[in-house]
């Protein structure tokens, strides 16, 4: 099977250089100007068209176009007679989703989200402590993640990112969606947000950079989520209380703990432990979905939570109030 990875940014990158990893014989790059890619890449060929680039027989499709691209190139891809991963997160809108599974239905392509930290070991860790129900009933949550703009991509400029322009769907609510993601994953669907959503105005971007939110989710459980571009040095990690205790989690040092109320106890670490073992997952589990013709762990309606999250998060820091999810 031919492994197309359409965009080349830093994330577009990483697939391809993790399929060759993998052993992938065919993996070719789309992009809109015929130019080489980077040394370590440089054996890879690189096409300006789709029918081009996904040649004669079965192709998986790597999405890894701006934001704002995502569902309309994930639709010309299945268009195209492929299986299709897109990258999170699924699009800045949801207005063309339902094109998008009608034509996944009737092409009978797989269609999944890359929210790959649903892959990463230290969640599955946590998430193996919440399904055990030996801290009981969840009570509340809290997830942060901060990173300044300007450290992601050392040597660019921040403000040309696709993370700085709203056309290209960027700032921290979608950006950053993982937290909104995972937040969902583990402890319920959002239900309802108020949310202080803001340009600090130091970045010299249009995007919003930081976001601050409580949400009700359908489990019961009220959660805050913190998102920012701003933070030095970078954050990123959560913890939750329990009936019996606690939880908390560094997804940088990759470490998670639980207490019984006195004290923190590390959890065995599960396998894997650099950053790129749960793009490997991700892609393994993407490659099993294709070849079984079975549904990929994260697909549409899934995806379209964290995306749904982002608008109403938006709304409800305008009207300031709190704003219900349909």
């Amino acid at each position: 099977m031919r492994w197309l990875v359409w965009g080349a940014g830093s994330i577009g990158k990483r697939h391809l250089r993790n399929l060759l990893a993998r052993g992938e014989r065919d993996v070719v790059a789309l992009r809109r100007r015929a130019e080489r890619l980077d040394a370590e890449l440089a054996a890879v060929p690189v096409h300006t068209t789709l029918a081009e680039a996904k040649g004669e027989g079965a192709a998986a499709v790597v999405i890894c176009t701006p934001t704002a691209s995502h569902v309309a190139d994930a639709i010309a891809a299945v268009g195209a007679g492929c299986d299709v991963l897109i990258e999170k997160p699924l699009g800045d809108t949801l207005d063309k989703v339902e094109r998008l599974r009608e034509a996944a239905a009737r092409g009978r392509r797989i269609v999944g989200v890359a929210h790959c930290f649903r892959f990463h070991p230290t969640l599955l860790r946590v998430r193996d402590e919440l399904t055990s129900g030996t801290l009981g009933k969840a009570l509340g949550a809290s997830v942060w993640c901060g990173q300044h703009l300007a450290d992601w991509h050392p040597g660019e400029d921040h403000t040309s990112s696709y993370s700085a322009r709203r056309d290209l769907g960027g700032g921290v609510l979608l950006d950053l969606s993982h937290e909104t993601d995972y937040l969902q994953w583990l402890f319920g669907p959002a239900e309802s947000v108020s949310a202080v959503v803001r340009n600090s105005g130091t970045l010299a971007i249009d995007t919003e950079d930081v976001a601050d939110l409580v949400v009700r989710l359908a489990g019961g459980v009220v959660a805050s989520c913190h998102l920012d571009y701003l933070a030095r040095p970078a954050v990123r990690g959560g913890w939750a209380v329990f009936e019996r205790g606690a939880l908390r989690w560094d997804l940088r040092r990759r470490v998670a703990e639980r207490s019984d109320g006195d004290g923190w106890t590390p959890l065995a670490a599960r396998a894997g432990d650099t950053q790129d073992d749960m793009y490997m997952s991700e892609l393994a589990a993407f490659a099993h979905s294709v070849s079984t013709r079975s549904p990929f762990a994260v697909g549409l309606d899934e995806a379209g939570r964290a995306v749904r999250l982002a608008i109403a998060a938006k709304e409800a820091s305008r009207q300031g109030r709190e704003v219900h999810l349909r």
